[in-house]
């Protein structure tokens, strides 16, 4: 397991900063599609995905594709981080101090607190 009972919190920040920061880079052209399709839907009225992506980099370049994408994964890496801290920490408290089984109840609740 990457992330032993026994890594650190300073671990399940990175952990969660890494993967929120690569999941935001991989992700913002279909964000930013996405945005362009509800902004203007007649000026990307596309359902194909791919059809759209090629549409965008052909009329505005292909570094459009990444517009704002810095701040896109700055803001992912941080949300992720403490998400995925917090969530870790509320799930290990439940578990270990107050005697919550493993089950989808102790999830969701320290899903919801995080």
């Amino acid at each position: 397991d990457a992330l032993s009972s026994d890594a650190s919190v300073s671990a399940r920040v990175a952990a969660g900063s890494l993967t929120g920061a690569l999941a935001a880079a991989v992700f913002t052209p279909l964000d930013i599609l996405r945005l362009r399709s509800q902004l203007t839907p007649r000026a990307h009225p596309t359902l194909d995905v791919l059809g759209g992506l090629r549409k965008l980099a052909a009329s505005e370049g292909f570094s459009a594709l990444w517009r704002g994408a810095s701040v896109n994964v700055a803001r992912a890496a941080v949300l992720t981080s403490a998400q995925l801290a917090s969530y870790d920490g509320v799930k290990r408290h439940l578990r270990d101090e107050r005697g919550w089984r493993e089950d989808d109840s102790l999830h969701v609740t320290a899903a919801l607190t995080a």
